[in-house]
């Protein structure tokens, strides 16, 4: 399998992501099984406070191009909560948790951005909490801050985005 065609699927705790096609060549170094990557993602809880058409939400939970949402989640209050992708591949954690877990609120059983209800939000604080086989820097906000957020975006949608570090 090449690195290009390397599909990966979105699980409780499997694979976040597939490969960005966009890379370029010298960025992706593969072994015979195993692929290296020269960055790393970490997700970020976002707050959207506006409505979502149907094809948009469906679009986005499907990897692809969503103009509006976009816009929403880039302007949208945000707090970052931590690494689940680097060189060595997917990272357990507490934030890849919270993006699973979002991920099948908003694809199950219809495409949906998931609203912050109380049921929601302990589901959400209840996966964040830290765990022995976590790996190291998985969580970057403090379990407080991450209840803040939550608190503070009652009613509201929420999602999780990635942010590429160098």
């Amino acid at each position: 399998m090449s690195d290009r065609d390397c599909p990966l699927v979105t699980l409780l705790n499997g694979p976040l992501m597939a490969h960005p096609p966009e890379l370029p060549a010298e960025g992706v170094k593969s072994g015979q099984d195993d692929l290296v990557m020269d960055f790393t993602y970490a997700i970020s809880l976002v707050a959207i406070d506006r409505e979502v058409p149907d094809d948009e939400i469906r679009r986005w939970w499907n990897w692809k191009e969503t103009p509006l949402l976009d816009d929403l989640v880039a302007a949208a209050p945000r707090l970052r909560l931590g690494r689940v992708l680097d060189k060595h591949g997917d990272v357990p954690g507490p934030a890849r948790r919270v993006s699973s877990l979002l991920f099948l609120r908003g694809t199950t059983p219809q495409y949906v951005v998931p609203r912050l209800d109380d049921e929601l939000i302990g589901e959400l604080l209840a996966a964040y909490q830290g765990r022995d086989d976590d790996g190291p820097g998985t969580q970057q906000a403090d379990p407080a801050e991450v209840a803040a957020f939550l608190a503070t975006h009652h009613g509201t949608g929420v999602l999780t985005d990635e942010d590429q570090e160098p």
